[in-house]
């Protein structure tokens, strides 16, 4: 994770690094991943239970004692020791280094499709809370290639939102999303992930991630349909200042109501990839989708970007739908997967 990053995290009491969601497995084609489901109550001064799930998603196959999972613990922005807690598994063993707990898979190959269950039980600390900054982080290390590297991971934290359950594929998507700041609700209690996102919120999502020092003053000149003292006013002058957005040639105007589609949010997240100054090398093959010719030519070189990236794939029936709005549960799950790819180098 960059510095800077980590610091606007902490510094805004959020506990935990950018995070792939738990139930994540049937959106993670091409990656191996971990979930962890809370199977009991998460409560101080209580036993806990956790499935602990290692998915293999991709075409490789890892050979037993490759592949790691790393429990932490965060409490009001500290990391606290686990050596309260213990393991169980018949698929994996347990060791303790320094403050971290790892289970290790020790018995069998994980085939490309194939997935390993464990639980991991203990009593939560005294000082646990769940108002928003205490959380769990699991973290999967891959060894196969001679050199430890995250592959994926998880966490549990409590949500205020009624519609984002952890039986939701989105539900750890939404939680970086919540726990970073990046995307807030849309009341208290309601994320709404099936609602279309338009293009000032997308804009504003990328303004928070970036976390600019400085407000980009307002010029009314740039787009004729965005008017000051607006929540995505300075996001939007910042966007366009720093060429991340450059909003419809053919009229002035940004389109801040528009709902946005998918081929604009790789260009976005592309140009953004730019700007931070990331690797953006990563191609993707457009014709391996059945309408990848339907990519507009300005949006092909970001989509080919956004798909080499695994920040974008196939939809529901394995299409790219570059046209297609995203609601806002996609958005954030392309927000992890970035703060996955990039923040986690």
């Amino acid at each position: 994770m960059k510095k800077g990053f980590r610091n606007f995290l902490f510094a805004a009491a959020f506990m935990l690094t950018a995070i792939l969601a738990a139930g994540f497995q049937s959106e993670a084609a091409g990656r191996l991943s971990v979930t962890m489901m809370p199977q009991t109550e998460v409560t101080a001064g209580k036993t806990a239970v956790f499935e602990i799930v290692v998915y293999n998603g991709t075409n490789e196959e890892y050979d037993p004692g490759t592949l790691g999972v790393i429990l932490q613990m965060f409490i009001g922005g500290n990391m606290e020791g686990t050596t309260d807690w213990t393991w169980s598994g018949d698929d994996f063993t347990y060791s303790t280094v320094e403050e971290q707990q790892t289970i290790a898979v020790n018995q069998k190959l994980l085939a490309a499709g194939e997935s390993l269950t464990t639980t991991v039980t203990g009593m939560m600390p005294s000082a646990w809370k769940t108002d928003g900054t205490s959380a769990f982080e699991a973290i999967l290390d891959d060894e196969s290639d001679g050199t430890a590297k995250c592959a994926d991971i998880a966490y549990y934290m409590p949500l205020p939102y009624k519609d984002a359950s952890v039986a939701d594929w989105y539900f750890n998507s939404v939680a970086c999303m919540y726990q970073t700041g990046i995307m807030t609700g849309k009341s208290t209690d309601t994320f709404a992930p099936g609602e279309k996102i338009v293009r000032g919120q997308f804009a504003t999502m990328l303004w928070r991630l970036a976390a600019p020092e400085s407000e980009t003053p307002y010029d009314s000149s740039r787009f004729k349909d965005v008017p000051n003292n607006q929540f995505f006013t300075v996001p939007v002058m910042w966007a366009s200042t720093n060429n991340i957005i450059t909003g419809y040639t053919d009229s002035g105007r940004f389109g801040p109501g528009d709902a946005i589609n998918r081929e604009q949010i790789a260009v976005m997240m592309y140009r953004y990839a730019k700007f931070a100054g990331y690797d953006v090398s990563a191609r993707g093959n457009l014709a391996d989708f059945p309408d990848g010719s339907k990519v507009t030519p300005y949006a092909q070189e970001a989509m080919s970007w956004a798909v080499g990236s695994e920040l974008i794939s196939g939809d529901g029936s394995g299409r790219l739908n570059p046209q297609g709005t995203a609601v806002r549960a996609e958005a954030a799950a392309i927000f992890t997967r970035f703060l996955y790819q990039f923040y986690l180098e």
